[in-house]
């Protein structure tokens, strides 16, 4: 059986699963549909509307490569630098790459060293450096708003956006981290608690052998990382977490969580109750359900939500996901400052 028809195959069982489960279920499965119709059909379309490029790196004698897009028309448009998963690298299929087309808005999908497997990966300064390197290669190469340049990152895509956020200088509005780790230690044990094999990676990216290295993980971990409170007061940090993640997904919802609440007791030092409490946390945990009315964001309930002016936390009605139109939707909002 060739690939195609594999993924025809896997079509079919999930439309099977749409008529048999109930309509809660189904949409969860239903985004599944579509990602393997992307595999199929190539909607993504790298070939065709994106350019591939080389960008010069100081952190390599290699060129980092990196699927790129510029704007149509004379005005600036906005930038979005869409940062891969955990395992992925810059040729894997984006989501956000179509409608970022539609909408005519810069785009730019680095590589950063690819897959976090190695000392170079989990948020290095080659990381760091080679996302900066490549937010100006678009601004060089591209009619760019630059109070518009947004960062948006699922799962490890997540996890390096909240590391950029705090180390990088780069003048970045917006960033989204959608389902982020933020505790390499703690995601290591819940990923052999899990059964996954994510923990093998995590001790290749600390240099770790039979035992993790819990400083270098540390070091590595957002929740531990210093906060430059300068930096952190210009850019606005949005934080999405699927309900579910977690149980239906590899990465809790404690992680947004906690480093929400990292960000907010330094942000508002005065003010506690703009943290999520551990009763709040705790009922999430166990009830996974809503603790009140905040409304939808694309076409899902919110769970639970924290607004501030600098950042934000949404719990919402799904699993390890992005919910695409809703984070472009996102990036085209200019800040009220």
């Amino acid at each position: 059986m060739n690939k195609k028809a594999t993924y025809y195959l896997i079509i079919g069982l999930l439309l099977c699963s749409l008529i048999v489960y109930d309509l809660n279920q189904a949409k969860y499965l239903n985004g599944l549909v579509y990602s393997t119709i992307e595999l199929i059909t190539g909607s993504n379309q790298w070939n065709e509307n994106f350019q591939k490029v080389e960008i010069e790196t100081i952190y390599s004698v290699q060129n980092q490569p990196a699927y790129f897009y510029k704007s149509k028309g004379k005005k600036p448009r906005p930038l979005v630098v869409s940062l891969h998963t955990w395992g992925g690298d810059f040729s894997q299929p984006d989501a956000l790459s179509r409608l970022c087309l539609e909408n005519n808005i810069n785009y730019i999908h680095p590589n950063f060293n690819g897959p976090n497997n190695n000392l170079n990966s989990c948020c290095s300064d080659m990381v760091i450096g080679q996302i900066d390197e490549a937010i100006n290669y678009a601004i060089e190469n591209a009619n760019v708003d630059q109070q518009s340049i947004n960062v948006i990152g699922l799962s490890g895509g997540g996890y390096t956006a909240f590391c950029h956020y705090l180390l990088s200088k780069f003048p970045v509005a917006k960033y989204q981290s959608w389902v982020g780790i933020s505790d390499l230690e703690t995601w290591y044990y819940q990923s052999k608690s899990q059964e996954n094999a994510i923990w093998k990676d995590i001790l290749a990216c600390t240099g770790s052998k039979d035992s993790l290295k819990t400083f270098e993980a540390n070091k590595r971990s957002p929740l531990h990382m210093p906060l430059n409170l300068n930096s952190s007061k210009k850019s606005i940090l949005d934080i999405y977490t699927g309900i579910h993640d977690g149980n239906r997904g590899t990465v809790p919802i404690t992680h947004s969580i906690n480093f929400y609440n990292k960000i907010v007791s330094n942000l508002y030092e005065s003010e506690p109750h703009r943290m999520v409490s551990i009763e709040e946390t705790l009922y999430m945990l166990e009830n996974r359900r809503a603790m009140g009315k905040y409304g939808t964001i694309g076409g899902r309930e919110v769970f639970f939500a924290k607004n501030n002016a600098k950042i934000s936390l949404y719990v919402f009605d799904g699993d390890h996901e992005i919910l695409p139109e809703h984070a472009i939707s996102g990036a085209l909002k200019k800040s009220a400052d």
